[in-house]
């Protein structure tokens, strides 16, 4: 049993009597003290985790830590990180933090990837190397691989950009190529 406890709210300190007594035995007092820790549950690594790993279900468990150790860009919930990228190093046992997480790059700069034109009833497609990293939904540059025109476009899947027609193409360094056409 507890006995003659005192609680300071503002430091969180306690000091009680801890009784312990059982059947045949003469009851042990002992002092104990400490401090109240505010708790809460969040997402921590499960294992190191490596930059540029996608988080899935078996690389996280939801622990609890002191709230003082949760800084206010915290995830809060699994679905928060699921399927969402690392950006640095994570130890076994740290929460993970929103702003060290990105959504998987679908085109990584220097890859070739499908390119799609839909204009009115024309659809072209072709192939260009990306200037820009993007995940699904970013407006990244690509560069067509036959005339070096710059065109932006939306990344739409893995390897995939799609272009749109009323956006006009750039030319790195020299003028339009006379007669040629800048789709990809």
């Amino acid at each position: 049993t507890v006995s003659q406890l005192d609680y300071d709210r503002q430091s969180g300190r306690f000091t009680a009597i801890l009784s312990v007594t059982a059947e045949g035995m003469n009851p042990i007092n002992t002092r104990i003290s400490g401090q109240v820790q505010e708790m809460t549950d969040v997402p921590v690594a499960a294992t190191r985790l490596l930059p540029e790993t996608i988080l899935r279900a078996e690389d996280v468990k939801i622990a609890r830590v002191r709230a003082g150790y949760v800084q206010g860009d915290a995830a809060r919930s699994m679905r928060q990180i699921i399927g969402m990228e690392l950006k640095r190093p994570v130890p076994a046992g740290q929460p993970l933090h929103v702003g060290d997480l990105i959504r998987p790059p679908l085109v990584r700069r220097g890859t070739i990837v499908q390119v799609q034109l839909q204009s009115g009833g024309l659809s072209v497609t072709g192939q260009a190397v990306a200037v820009e990293t993007g995940a699904e939904g970013d407006r990244i540059r690509v560069q067509n691989m036959s005339s070096k025109a710059l065109l932006i476009g939306q990344v739409v899947a893995a390897g995939t950009v799609r272009v749109a027609s009323d956006i006009p193409a750039t030319y790195p360094t020299a003028a339009r190529p006379p007669g040629r056409i800048a789709l990809p």
